[in-house]
């Protein structure tokens, strides 16, 4: 689950679904006084080898800044070697009121670092010869099938190296407030009512459900939970004794809060173990990443084979269908097993990001230069990874390795050329990606400005991108930042470079598709544009409904007959044009932005079009029942779906036998919250409030309004 830069470097707005890319894991345990205030375990280090002095407070200084630059309440770094702690500190607060500090033994939530345990645990149950990684995943989970019937084809191996077709992430209930011990159970049983988007092994498209069903593997071969397994065969003999899948809240004060202004956010909970729930120390990650460098071993017991550890590093996107740019060497459980920062430099790294709602981290391993790094910090937006690149590039310099630090790249624009109407026909038209539906549009001076489209209204997000001699555009504001077309099997692209991590080299990566033409919509998608549907099949404690509206519309672009735009928190495009029923996911766009697809299946209920968007279920917003005055008692007929209820926007409202509610004023903004019996005023805001209710079967939920 990532922290990526925005990749237009335009400031398009990110969302939950961004914090689920790569969309960046013994005890270093009781720390001797010198750690915490920057040294290494013995102050003048391990004999032979540097002390690091310059790097630690280089780190410490860029650490400080970045957390006064982004508001971030706390960081967390470890620096290790393979036989040692170079440094371990954590920086900034986590109790505000009691002006509190994080220390070593503080736990964030790393995120899709988790991805790298769930690689080592199957590669131990390859070592056990209980698994096979070549081996279809039905061979160990039999129930296991979706509408596809490719799925049955898809190996342990795609399912760890993002290339299994699944269509991305189980959004229900994958954030909450509370434990959600059944969210991989759930997570299979949702994907048999979904198709692939691509074959298996056909392109590698990063997917966190592919790690969610490493939970069913683990849980069908050994007997145990997946974090029963982890627990007993990673975390204990590596000595990350702070380190947990959270099945129950962590004690104040044991774990980092993220903040909302001065008010601590309550303890997120990642259900999704294998694929970024566990909360972990930097100082446990150190462990982590020590075993790694040794192969497998940690103080003389081995956890891992050197095999196993050497597959988790190689590069699995050889053998790929359809890679047109290989920005990533995608690894079992690893982003990059030769990431680009420092493969600029020549030095060999091992990387994963990791990304929640509120956490953000990083985890290298240098099995060459024989470093390893972890940090986590309470916002996705301070930086994690030119942080991390640059203690460790430090690291490399002061250690003999790199003769300097690289420069980062001036943000000089490349000098403005000729563009051809080709060129320009390539770059023009409509385009999108797995969140956005993109215009771009020729200006009288040839220059290119790129729109976005948001529930029927197209806003300017980038102009006056011109063409430079280096074949690409750019702006003159951002020319780090520039586009290209590129032509391919499955279609015309747009290509995105962006500056990369300490920002002294470049990357390019696939941005967007041009939208192919098509029929006109089938019938019945007509009289569909236009409405909203409200979420009904997310728990009480889940972070979507509290963190945007709980609502999808439907919008159709009239340049695009064919479609219809899918708006939830973002808008993806699906095809509209096969039948009335299902509008259908098309994008074939390896690495990030082909992620987290979905098909939008109409749904008939008791007379009414719902409709299912990938695991999340919507009921039509006009068929709400109204309450304007007086009382009313709602059933609940099915406890996984919430009741709605639209009541006036100002007055009284008593609520009686309700499990837990929420209150949205007429924006859809949360306005209250709790559980149980409430009498409470309603917001004054907007022309309506929206009440959603939960409740077992059966339970008769009493509603007045006065």
């Amino acid at each position: 689950m990532p922290s990526h830069p925005d990749p237009t470097g335009e400031g398009l707005p990110l969302n939950r679904r961004d914090f689920l890319q790569l969309t960046g894991l013994g005890s270093l345990g009781l720390l001797v006084p010198g750690l915490l205030t920057g040294c290494g375990d013995d102050a003048g280090g391990v004999l032979g080898s540097p002390s690091y002095a310059a790097t630690i407070l280089d780190g410490q200084a860029a650490i400080r800044q970045a957390l006064v630059d982004t508001n971030t309440p706390s960081i967390s770094v470890a620096l290790v070697d393979d036989q040692r702690v170079i440094w371990a500190e954590a920086f900034g607060v986590i109790d505000k009121e009691q002006g509190l500090a994080p220390t070593n033994q503080t736990r964030f939530c790393i995120g899709s670092c988790s991805k790298v345990l769930a690689a080592m645990a199957t590669m131990i149950l390859v070592e056990r010869g209980l698994v096979a990684l070549d081996a279809p995943l039905v061979t160990y989970v039999p129930a296991f099938g979706m509408l596809s019937p490719e799925a049955d084809a898809i190996t342990i191996r795609q399912l760890l190296s993002h290339a299994s077709g699944l269509p991305g992430a189980n959004f229900v209930n994958i954030f909450t407030l509370a434990p959600q011990a059944d969210y991989a159970e759930r997570t299979q049983v949702e994907l048999a009512d979904q198709r692939l988007k691509h074959a298996p092994g056909e392109m590698a498209v990063y997917c966190n459900d592919g790690f969610t069903l490493i939970e069913e593997l683990v849980a069908a071969v050994t007997g145990q939970s997946y974090a029963q397994f982890v627990t007993t065969e990673i975390l204990v003999p590596t000595g990350m004794t702070q380190s947990a899948y959270p099945r129950k809240p962590f004690p104040a004060g044991t774990f980092a809060p993220a903040y909302d202004d001065d008010i601590p956010v309550p303890q997120e909970f990642t259900n999704g173990f294998a694929t970024g729930g566990l909360y972990a120390t930097p100082s446990d990650m150190g462990r982590l990443a020590r075993l790694l460098l040794q192969g497998g071993i940690l103080e003389g017991r081995r956890i891992l084979s050197a095999a196993s550890v050497a597959e988790m590093a190689r590069d699995q996107t050889q053998n790929l269908g359809f890679n047109p740019i290989p920005s990533f060497q995608w690894g079992l459980g690893w982003d990059d097993v030769a990431q680009k920062g420092l493969a600029a430099v020549g030095v060999k790294a091992w990387t994963k990001n990791g990304g929640t709602l509120f956490y953000g981290s990083q985890f290298f391993v240098l099995p060459e230069a024989r470093l390893g790094l972890a940090m986590s910090g309470t916002t996705l937006t301070y930086g994690s990874g030119k942080l991390a690149e640059r203690i460790l590039l430090n690291a490399l310099v002061e250690s003999g390795r790199l003769a300097a630090m690289p420069v980062p790249l001036p943000a000089t624009p490349a000098p403005e050329a000729a563009v051809d109407d080709a060129t320009l026909g390539a770059m023009a038209g409509y385009f999108a990606h797995h969140e956005a539906v993109l215009r771009v549009e020729v200006q009288p001076d040839r220059a290119l400005t790129l729109s976005t489209f948001d529930s029927g209204t197209w806003t300017e997000t980038a102009r006056d991108l011109k063409y430079r001699a280096d074949a690409t555009f750019a702006s003159d504001s951002k020319p780090l930042y520039a586009y290209r077309p590129l032509t391919a099997e499955f279609g015309d692209y747009q290509v995105v470079r962006i500056p990369w991590g300490y920002e002294h080299c470049l990357l390019e990566l696939p941005y967007a598709q041009r939208v192919p033409p098509r029929g006109a919509r089938a019938q019945d998608w007509e009289r569909r544009l236009g409405r909203e549907w409200l979420l009904v099949n997310d728990g009480a404690a889940s972070w979507t409904l509290r963190m945007g509206p709980p609502r999808l519309r439907l919008d159709g672009i009239p340049e695009l007959p064919g479609y219809v735009g899918v708006t939830t928190m973002s808008t993806q495009l699906l095809n509209a044009s096969q039948d009335g029923q299902r509008a259908r996911m098309w994008m074939m766009i390896p690495l990030n932005n082909g992620r987290d697809l979905a098909d939008l299946v109409i749904v008939n209920r008791a007379g009414e079009e719902w409709v299912r968007f990938g695991s999340c279920l919507y009921r039509p917003l006009e068929g709400v029942p109204v309450l304007e005055v007086g009382g009313t008692t709602l059933t609940v007929e099915v406890a996984s779906e919430a009741l709605w209820l639209q009541v006036p926007a100002r007055g009284t409202l008593t609520l009686r036998n309700a499990a837990s509610w929420l209150l949205y004023d007429g924006n859809f903004v949360l306005a209250a919250e709790g559980q149980g019996a409430a009498t409470l005023a309603l917001p004054g805001r907007g022309g309506k409030t929206w009440v959603i209710l939960y409740g077992a079967r059966g339970d008769r939920i009493e509603v007045a309004v006065g």
